[in-house]
């Protein structure tokens, strides 16, 4: 049996805190806008430029917070399977509280204490959500985390950094100028094709939850699934951008129907995605060309309108109506 998502979110039904989002981040960030040009001005920062700075940076993380519990709480109702719709019970404190521990822990462990952190706030997100009178459990690791964050990111890139650093020291040293900036481009490059396995990883990590008895996962593997966001994202780049929205289309596609239900190891069912490539791009383009032209004030009903029809086109299929593999 196949089982379509509904989500019947309206813009109407968040543009006021999203308004409000928006106004309470332009009057914190104003104060910084006028010391950035005093300093401009040529006026040198002092303690109280330093002190401004951090107090700002403690106001966004509780904004963030705050927030992120509004909208999780408009969005969430709204959202339902077989006529059964999600609910979100989170506390803004806690969640502030996780934030602000996680972001000092972060800080004072020199960013060690980071994937825990993701984590815990990921946790923290599933156990406040409801669906069908149960509790979702986020099962990811932070110590797994950790592991894709140092070996598929930060040592390729460091290596690649010091092996690169020497040759561009060397081509400078000879004053070869020309073969300096080439290098400097393929840097770019690189750093950006080491993303795909990182993120690749980072959001299998993410899904990773039971339901009851029930595990949800994604059954992919790394080479082939890395080849085809990295074909996806090298089409975005050659048509300027022009392709962005079947781009993320096609990767939502391929990951949805990834998604595996399991019991007991057991396969029960899975997710899949019917979406039509060509109605999405064109709906995709037209909202965010409504958002650009309005200055953003269409956001809320962009958001809306696609996420009615991608999660409206998402499915859920149990294993005995799967087709044969």
């Amino acid at each position: 049996m196949k089982t379509n998502f509904e989500f019947t979110l309206r813009g109407k039904d968040w543009f006021g805190p999203f308004i409000g989002y928006w106004v309470v981040v332009l009057l914190l960030n104003t104060p910084t806008v006028i010391a950035n040009r005093m300093m401009q001005a040529g006026r040198t920062p002092n303690a109280g430029y330093v002190v401004l700075q951090l107090v700002i940076a403690v106001a966004s993380v509780i904004l963030a917070a705050v927030f992120v519990i509004i909208f999780l709480r408009i969005f969430l109702p709204k959202f339902s399977v077989g006529g059964k719709a999600f609910a979100f019970k989170g506390s803004i404190g806690k969640y502030i509280g996780l934030n602000i521990g996680g972001a000092l822990l972060t800080i004072i462990t020199l960013s060690i204490y980071f994937p825990w952190y993701i984590r815990n706030i990921v946790a923290y997100m599933a156990s406040e959500t409801t669906f069908d009178g149960a509790n979702p459990s986020f099962e990811g690791k932070g110590g797994t985390l950790f592991k894709y964050y140092l070996l598929s990111l930060l040592v390729p890139i460091v290596v690649l950094v010091i092996i690169l650093g020497i040759i561009f020291g060397v081509t400078m040293a000879i004053g070869a100028s020309t073969a300096a900036g080439a290098l400097s481009t393929i840097i770019i490059i690189v750093v950006f094709l080491l993303f795909v396995p990182f993120l690749y990883l980072l959001y299998k990590w993410y899904v990773n939850i039971r339901w009851n008895d029930v595990t949800i996962t994604w059954k992919t593997s790394f080479w082939p699934s890395c080849g085809f966001v990295l074909g996806q994202l090298l089409l975005t780049a050659i048509t300027a951008t022009i392709y962005w929205p079947a781009a993320f289309l096609r990767i939502y596609r391929y990951f949805t129907d990834k998604t595996v239900l399991a019991r007991s190891g057991v396969e029960t069912g899975r997710l899949g995605f019917e979406g039509d490539i060509g109605k999405g791009y064109r709906l995709i383009w037209g909202q965010s060309l409504l958002s650009v032209i309005t200055l953003g004030i269409y956001i809320p009903w962009a958001w809306a309108n696609i996420g009615r029809w991608l999660l409206g086109a998402t499915y859920h299929q149990e294993s005995a109506a799967l087709p044969p593999a």
